[in-house]
């Protein structure tokens, strides 16, 4: 039997003692489920080494047949973990992001087992650590543990690979015996497979096959048995596969023989108070963002091997995967880099049979050239892995290129007007060029920033998406980042939260998230301002950006067309910054000359530069003053309405001539609260489960508003608990919070407490399943 949960009934004590090694001893220990975190911090404002400590975990297991292999399988604790079993000491792992298993046989006895964790959470001697790094790293046993209950002769490792025509399974035994393995394949609709004998090549044709792909993730359901002389299934695994093709060339990825533009963002594993500790509906959740939110069609582990919760959604939903061993920037000593080889070794290990992986990433991001040491993780990876191609996340340009894409982080593009380097500006490699990294550190943008800000964010992802999609030789981009994520003091804006992300940290989209959103194939159309002059210096609106994929937009003010926008960026989606918020009227209504109308635009356009001071030299010594007073007359009359009711603009989007989308955006007052749940169940067979809650601050236009920072209580029903402050505040108009099971069944009820709003309530039925 394998992939038998032992996530309920921990015993964790936040520090350690030798005493604790004792049998029995339970003194100071708490009962806790997994995902656990050592350590659950506030929101910001927090000390950064306040997970940086020593800490217990116990738990205790039956067994019943001393015949059978007994393995404990732990998907990640952080970060270095010595595991005993009836006070023997019998495993120790170096690294805070891989799996691990734990033979007990050695140590076990009949009847119960006291298994032993001495967790250490510090930064210490293994990678990612040494420097400083851009982001907190946590501790505690925060994903999976279950057991594997083995016969002597099992299967220890399988891999499925392909090749256009003829599928592959290479495999190990425990032993060298004779026997059968039988795989079979099937999605429902067909079954194919053979059986062999121990030490043949397990192989077939690929004939009418559904592969896997970013529109059509087709899965198989994979099962291998083993089987004896007599008949008797001494092993089975189950598992989900695709056939697929993968390449990458100097001119293109291609997936199929069908090339793609490689579109992702890179994502830190984090989320508020409990650090890397959420179960698998969060990790579930944040690729479905990923692909079905942000339209993303690939994502960057950084800096290190993730949940496989995530990695399977992304099987399932068809996002590529760039995975990456844990690393930040230093590389140390001899022991340092050979515990990094040995990741390499293990991250592949777990996650080779994931169809969504398209590439290994196997030097430290954002280090130096050090050409034995990745001399070895390369060699690593393709011997452990000799079907996909391997990646090193660099800084640096003309670096030593000993894998087979170059992978660099350009941090060029600000707002000044360069979007990406050019590949024969970083590189004179013939080899496969992939941008890594781009924004990020280079424009921080928190979602309750100015207007301008935000818009800004926005054009600058704009731009590079738009350099990815027109440049062959960069065959795609990941954007620095997902999410806004805790970081240490150096790298964020002095509250330990990095602004870097598209969304904030509890994963609500900014502006920034508007570029990707226009690659989805239903209709979008949304305008990055609110349109409220007092919003900005001097009351003067000097530009909005319109982010959409219809093929043509039409722009009203006051029931007067203002201007048409058309093939915006293209087929795939795109952006207009728009600077000319008079448009036509100033020919069209005013009855003015082309020349004239354009003439006081350029006016206005170069006193907005100085925020509307119009006395201003370069302002006089170009425009008249009757240039001056009627440029500032129309564009008070027509934008900014000085003196009067603010009223609304209407953006109206086509595709194919037909009107798709119709949206009203201007000054707006607080209509009502929006709340949302993600899902009405919670299932807790595995292990506890959570449920994400947002509030958003809704405008009479049914747009967010911004700068609205109500506060509210929240409560729960006895079978719950809420993650984190159960008073809070909307930051930029919108705040969510995460409840998760403390019983494994019943009906439960979370109220949101208002002074303005009143109770509001969320229901929730929590089923053992």
């Amino acid at each position: 039997m394998r992939n038998i949960y032992q996530n309920y009934d921990w015993y964790f004590k936040p520090n350690y003692d030798d005493v604790d090694l004792n049998l029995g001893n339970l003194d100071g220990f708490d009962i806790v489920n997994i995902p656990h975190t050592n350590q659950e911090v506030p929101l910001s404002n927090f000390s950064s080494t306040i997970s940086n400590k020593i800490s217990t975990y116990k738990k205790f297991i039956d067994i019943d047949d001393l015949s059978k292999i007994y393995k404990l399988v732990f998907e990640g604790v952080g970060h270095l973990t010595k595991v005993y079993v009836n006070g023997s000491l019998a495993h120790i792992q170096k690294c805070g992001y891989t799996q691990f298993k734990v033979e007990l046989n050695k140590f076990a006895r009949l009847g119960k087992n006291e298994i032993t964790l001495v967790v250490d959470s510090n930064e210490i001697n293994q990678p990612p650590f040494g420097f400083v790094v851009d982001y907190l790293c946590f501790g505690g046993v925060y994903r999976d543990v279950y057991l594997d209950i083995l016969n002597p002769l099992h299967i220890s490792s399988y891999y499925m690979h392909n090749t256009k025509n003829e599928y592959f399974i290479d495999y190990t035994l425990s032993k060298d015996e004779a026997c059968y393995i039988n795989v079979t394949f099937t999605d429902g609709a067909s079954t194919f497979g053979k059986r062999v004998k121990n030490g043949d090549v397990i192989s077939g044709l690929l004939s009418n096959v559904k592969l896997w792909d970013i529109d059509n993730p087709h899965l198989y359901t994979m099962k291998l048995d083993l089987i004896d002389d007599d008949g008797n299934v001494l092993d089975s695994i189950t598992d989900k596969v695709g056939f697929r093709t993968i390449e990458f060339r100097e001119n293109g990825f291609f997936l199929n023989d069908k090339k793609i533009k490689i579109r992702g963002l890179n994502r830190h594993q984090s989320y508020p108070y409990v650090g890397y500790a959420m179960p698998h509906r969060a990790q579930i959740e944040d690729a479905q963002m990923m692909k079905n939110v942000l339209k993303l069609n690939a994502v960057r582990t950084s800096h290190y091997p993730q949940s496989p919760d995530f990695l399977r959604a992304c099987d399932e939903l068809g996002l590529l995967v760039f995975e990456e061993i844990p690393g930040w920037q230093f590389v140390g000593d001899e022991n340092w880099q050979n515990i990094a080889i040995n990741n390499v070794y293990d991250m592949i290990m777990r996650d080779r049979n994931h169809p969504s992986i398209i590439l290994w990433g196997v030097r430290i991001n954002e280090s130096g050239d050090y050409h034995d040491f990745y001399t070895k993780t390369n060699e690593m990876a393709h011997k452990t892995d000799p079907y996909r191609m391997t990646g090193g996340v660099r800084c640096i340009r003309d670096s030593e290129l000993l894998e087979d894409v170059y992978t660099y982080n350009d941090f060029i593009c600000t707002n000044k007007g360069i979007a990406l380097r050019n590949k024969d500006e970083v590189t004179k490699s013939n080899k496969p060029y992939l941008v890594s990294e781009y924004g990020g550190h280079m424009f921080p943008t928190k979602s309750f920033d100015n207007e301008i800000r935000r818009t800004d964010h926005a054009l600058i992802h704009t731009e590079v998406l738009k350099k990815c999609a027109n440049d062959d030789l960069i065959l795609g981009a990941f954007g620095w980042c997902f999410a806004d994520y805790n970081t240490h003091l150096d790298f964020g804006s002095g509250d330990l939260i990095c602004y870097h992300g598209v969304l904030d940290i509890f994963r609500n989209i900014k502006y920034a998230a508007y570029p990707y959103m226009t690659f989805g194939r239903e209709p979008f159309l949304e305008v990055t301002s609110n349109l409220n002059i007092g919003e900005h210096n001097g009351g003067y609106l000097r530009y909005i950006s319109i982010m959409t994929n219809c093929e043509k937009v039409e722009m009203y003010h006051n029931g007067i067309l203002v201007d048409t926008y058309n093939n915006l960026f293209g087929p795939c989606g795109g952006a207009i910054k728009v600077e000319d918020l008079l448009g036509n009227i100033l020919t069209d209504v005013e009855g003015l000359t082309k020349d004239r109308s354009d003439h006081l635009k350029q006016c206005i356009k170069l006193m907005l530069e100085y925020d509307g001071i119009n006395d201003r030299e370069e302002v006089t010594s170009k425009y008249s003053k009757e240039d001056i007073d009627d440029a500032w007359k129309y564009y008070g009359k027509y934008v900014a309405n000085w003196g009067s009711h603010p009223t609304p603009y209407n953006f109206i989007g086509y595709i194919s001539g037909k009107e798709v989308k119709n949206i009203m955006v201007g000054a707006q007052h607080l209509d009502h609260i929006e709340i949302r749940q993600s899902t009405h169940i919670l299932h807790t067979k595995r292990s506890y489960d959570t449920c994400k809650i947002d509030l958003e601050a809704i405008g009479n236009y049914g747009h967010r508003v911004d700068y609205a920072f109500d506060s509210f209580s929240i409560e729960v029903s006895n079978g719950l608990e809420v993650i984190g402050d159960t008073i809070i505040s909307l930051i930029g108009g919108v705040r969510s919070f995460w409840v998760k099971s403390k019983v494994l069944s019943g009906k439960e009820m979370v109220t949101i407490h208002s002074n303005r709003y009143g109770n509001m309530k969320v229901m929730l039925e929590i089923v053992n399943d």
